[in-house]
């Protein structure tokens, strides 16, 4: 659900292994975009805030096999914060649409309000999603009645992707959790128990994969 995102590495820390594991997973994710962010410029001096960033972009191009855009913040100080909106905006409108022609979400969140009943939130990809719509969820094939949306906060008659959203779903007679899809009727998923994937190694992934290594697979939110 993501169109871009920001990797940041402190100034007075570096890149560590925690931002190495984050660099993995944006790229295994394929994020379309991507802005280095060196934070905590006001806790170093100019040349350590110089050595970081030539040091993050280079591992960031050997993980994403292309140079990000970059610049250096002080939340403290407020240095570079709007510049940094402008940036993510700009970022923002050069990535291209990719629309589906139909709505999906993969639920990561599921909870009861009294009065309300089931509310499932996630990221709304695809297509709109309108009040009275109906929608499948998978893998159970329930069709349920979207009884009513809220997208930051605010109730709204529609939301559009990409955005978070909560949905007040009708009732289901099956179990609900994270992991499962809403989906309109039609949408071309399939639910299947076994699947053939190709894995291939990170670059920067000196171990690489050997034989009966153990894979974890995350599928949606699952």
């Amino acid at each position: 659900g993501l169109d871009a995102a920001l990797l940041t590495v402190a100034a007075d820390d570096g890149w560590m292994q925690q931002t190495q594991d984050h660099a993995a997973v944006l790229a295994a994710l394929e994020v379309p975009a991507l802005i280095l962010v060196v934070t905590k410029t006001d806790a170093v001096a100019a040349a350590r805030v110089q050595e970081v960033r030539d040091d993050s972009l280079a591992r960031a191009t050997a993980i994403f096999g292309r140079e990000p855009p970059a610049i250096e913040v002080s939340a403290l100080q407020g240095r570079n914060v709007e510049e940094l909106k402008r940036l993510i905006v700009s970022t923002l409108d050069g990535v291209p649409a990719r629309p589906a022609g139909f709505p999906y979400l993969y639920v990561d969140r599921v909870f009861t309000l009294k009065g309300s009943g089931l509310v499932v939130t996630g990221s709304l990809r695809g297509a709109p999603v309108s009040k009275d719509d109906p929608l499948v969820m998978l893998p159970q094939g329930e069709t349920l009645r979207v009884r009513g949306i809220q997208a930051y906060n605010a109730a709204v008659d529609r939301a559009g992707p990409v955005s978070r959203v909560a949905l007040n779903l009708q009732k289901p007679r099956a179990e609900v959790s994270r992991g499962n899809l809403v989906t309109s009727p039609g949408a071309p998923f399939r639910c299947e128990k076994e699947l053939i994937g190709r894995v291939r190694a990170l670059a920067a992934d000196a171990a690489g994969i050997r034989n009966h290594s153990e894979i974890e697979v995350a599928l949606g939110t699952g």
